[in-house]
């Protein structure tokens, strides 16, 4: 699409030029016929209204075609900026999709998701009506938040209007100045680093309008209720279509009413836990064979519909014998399990 509006504005500044060269030709063909009229005032006449009207075409096509030059200038970077940003997203080894730019990549799209349906279809209307808007996704560690991001990021309809997308890491102790850094300078790039906060404040604002004639994405990833005064900064009233998602494991009622995950059904519980263990363990002749409903149905029972536990667990078990499974699910009903998202 950028290469294709490329052509476009060389095609439409060829013609103009085309335009402008037919007008001085004209003239000089104009200006040679008038020296030739000496003594008829009739054709002297209207020899002299037609230069005056070349006249004004001439100024008035310059005058016009400074303004589509100086339209077309801005369109050029914005084109380029943002077949730049496509360029890197191909090429980035961390699966990135369109837009980004250094460490703000979007992760690959998840392998194997479950339960996040309703979630995925109630963020995707938000995220494709216009406005500016920042959501919260809540949920505790291990439930699905970063994932669901990471699904709509790479949903069709998502990519198809967004062609910046910025995906920030916070976690528990951001350093704004590093996040912005980051965000609005390419990855390897000799730049100036950003001092202090009022920099990074008035960079990234400059940043946001500059790419903000095209819908905007902005992930704020793991944000931790220490850091709930940060989001702010990241706000811009001043673009027309820009969307900012939070997950975190706190509600941050400050902002806005959160979105929280469903909790997994039971047939989705298994289907995570079985994707992670490959649905088989090893056997004595070494072999791999299906484990018993039972055994499946009692360790699932332990995760307590955790997605992270379902699935630490299940490759912990994969392709251990069954003595194993057993020995940990009799090791479990010992109150031992874990839930700490941590430890996990």
């Amino acid at each position: 699409m950028e290469i294709d509006l490329l052509n476009k504005q060389l095609d439409r500044s060829n013609d103009e030029m085309q335009e402008l060269v037919k007008l001085m030709k004209d003239g000089k063909t104009l200006v040679m016929k008038s020296t030739r009229v000496r003594i008829n005032y009739y054709k002297r006449c209207r020899s002299s209204s037609k230069l005056e009207k070349l006249e004004n075409d001439i100024i008035k096509f310059l005058h016009i075609y400074t303004l589509v030059i100086s339209r077309d200038y801005r369109e050029v970077q914005l084109a380029f900026r943002r077949l730049s940003l496509m360029i890197e997203s191909k090429w980035s080894k961390t699966g990135m999709v369109s837009g980004g730019h250094g460490g703000c990549v979007v992760p690959k799209a998840p392998e194997f998701v479950v339960g996040l349906n309703r979630s995925v279809q109630q963020m995707k209307k938000w995220l494709l009506d216009e406005g500016v808007s920042m959501k919260i996704v809540s949920a505790p560690g291990g439930c699905g938040k970063t994932t669901l991001v990471q699904t709509l990021c790479h949903d069709s309809e998502i990519k198809g209007k967004f062609n910046n997308m910025f995906f920030v890491t916070v976690s528990q102790s951001p350093k704004f100045t590093n996040l912005v850094q980051n965000m609005i300078h390419p990855k390897g790039k000799e730049v100036p680093q950003i001092e202090t906060e009022e920099q990074a404040i008035d960079q990234l604002q400059q940043f946001l309008k500059e790419i903000g004639e095209v819908p905007v994405l902005l992930v704020l990833d793991d944000v931790w209720s220490e850091s709930e005064s940060l989001l702010e900064r990241f706000l811009c009233d001043k673009l027309k279509d820009y969307k900012i998602i939070v997950t975190s494991r706190f509600e941050l009622l400050r902002f806005s009413t959160p979105h929280k995950l469903d909790p997994l059904i039971h047939e989705d519980v298994r289907k995570l836990f079985l994707h992670s263990t490959t649905s088989k363990f090893g056997s004595s002749s070494g072999g791999l064979i299906e484990p018993p409903d039972w055994l499946i149905d009692e360790i699932v029972k332990r995760c307590k519909g955790s997605p992270l536990a379902l699935t630490v667990v299940g490759k912990s078990l994969c392709g251990s014998p069954p003595e194993t499974w057993e020995s940990k699910l009799l090791y479990w009903s010992q109150g031992l399990f874990v839930d700490s998202h941590r430890d996990l």
